[in-house]
């Protein structure tokens, strides 16, 4: 789990491999931290080959935190149905509740429209 800003005004946390309860105390810190600053922050889910339920409700609290702050929140997915990530995705009903996008494109237009946006 590493935490950058790859490009000025956006915040990347990505998660790899496999990620469970035990990586939550990391996973809250390093998102807070995110959450804090002022840039977008894009969770990068595309390195993960296994993923536990209780990892998604600590990415449900960043995106609340986010959203009461008025700020950017996506989840980025990686593409294809075969995924772990997409079937747990789905199968809990998070593909309606947390902001998703297939690629880095899509994200970074997405941060950009929606800091352009007037608030």
């Amino acid at each position: 789990m590493s935490a950058t800003t790859p490009d000025p005004g956006v915040s990347v946390l990505r998660l790899g491999g496999e990620n469970d309860a035990l990586d939550l105390p990391r996973l809250r810190s390093k998102l807070s931290t995110a959450v804090d600053g002022e840039e977008p922050v894009i969770v990068d889910l595309t390195g993960v080959t296994s993923i536990d339920a209780a990892i998604f409700r600590v990415l449900l609290e960043g995106l609340a935190e986010c959203e009461r702050r008025e700020r950017t929140f996506l989840l980025l997915l990686p593409e294809g149905d075969d995924s772990p990530v997409i079937r747990l995705f789905r199968i809990a009903g998070l593909d309606g509740l947390l902001p998703v996008v297939s690629s880095w494109g899509e994200a970074y237009a997405r941060a950009a429209a929606q800091a352009d946006a007037p608030g």
